[in-house]
């Protein structure tokens, strides 16, 4: 039985080796349009109320910004050096982009759509995540091995927390209780109270982590496992790897539909996207997109 998730009706992949977005059908799981953007795509955030589609472009530094539903392109707003992740606060005001070379966030105000300032972070920053509550911003570091801590309400830096080796992917739970942080490096997973804003303990899941996602239920975490061909899952209470989940090569970011019920992840070396039941933890479709997918999003 083909599984369907209820609510989304599109999937989108950012396609870093095919400049391009891929537009795929989740009634027959076809790609239905390829979409041009800048060069070297990297990953993709909607505003809450699914008005604006943005895609972060790591070598033309910039961020294109699309009007949904029609998926139409509207502006191209101009960043820093090595576009990378990116997040938008839950009230929809501000959107945060991690520049990695230069070692910086650009904070956008999406109202005007225009750059509000530009923040000094460690160094490299890759993945940003915003808290449910909005309250913080928080940004792994890979070269500088923390993760740094932003105030949305007076944009400053207020805490930064040592990682072991290669923080790369970042996720938070539902609660807002726990982050957590795939080390690239050190095939670990830390796990950080956030409100002493201290690791709580490491994990030991996989190898070469670059995608961690919590299932919107805070029951599971899911990690790939980039050097490999499949994907970890944590029972977040026990906090232990209960299964792995074959997808195809090179897994790296993941996606879940708003219902909770998939979990999409692309896998880079081969061109394709993953769907995993949630409820079994089964994989149940492999889609071709385009050439070295990394970002995902459920529209």
């Amino acid at each position: 039985m083909i599984h369907k998730s209820k609510k989304n009706r599109y999937l989108l992949t950012a396609n870093s080796g095919s400049d391009s977005i891929s537009v795929i059908d989740l009634k027959n799981f076809n790609v239905v349009n390829n979409i041009k953007c800048g060069e070297y795509p990297m990953m993709l955030e909607t505003t809450p109320n699914r008005k604006y589609l943005f895609i972060t472009n790591r070598d033309s530094c910039d961020v294109y910004v699309f009007e949904l539903p029609q998926i139409r392109f509207l502006k191209r707003i101009k960043v820093q050096s090595g576009t990378a992740g990116i997040a938008s606060t839950p009230d929809g005001k501000r959107l945060y982009v991690a520049n990695e070379y230069s070692h910086t966030i650009s904070i956008i105000d999406i109202n005007n759509l225009r750059l509000e300032m530009t923040l000094k972070i460690g160094h490299g920053p890759c993945v940003v995540v915003s808290s449910r509550s909005g309250k913080f911003i928080a940004v792994t570091c890979e070269e500088s091995h923390n993760i740094s801590i932003i105030n949305n309400s007076d944009l400053s830096v207020s805490h930064s927390i040592n990682i072991c080796e290669g923080p790369l992917g970042l996720t938070i739970t539902p609660d807002d209780k726990e982050l957590y942080t795939a080390d690239f490096l050190s095939n670990r997973i830390a796990c950080i109270d956030t409100e002493n804003l201290k690791i709580k303990n490491y994990l030991e899941v996989g190898t070469v982590h670059i995608g961690i996602k919590c299932s919107l239920d805070g029951r599971y975490l899911f990690v790939s496992n980039s050097d490999s061909d499949y994907i970890s899952v944590v029972d977040v209470r026990n906090q232990k790897e209960i299964k792995t989940i074959k997808c195809q090569d090179s897994p790296s970011e993941f996606a879940i539909s708003d219902a909770g019920d998939t979990l999409a992840v692309t896998n880079r070396a081969s061109g394709t996207v993953s769907l995993i039941d949630i409820k079994r933890l089964k994989k149940f479709k492999d889609i071709k997109v385009g050439t070295n997918p990394l970002g995902i999003i459920f529209l």
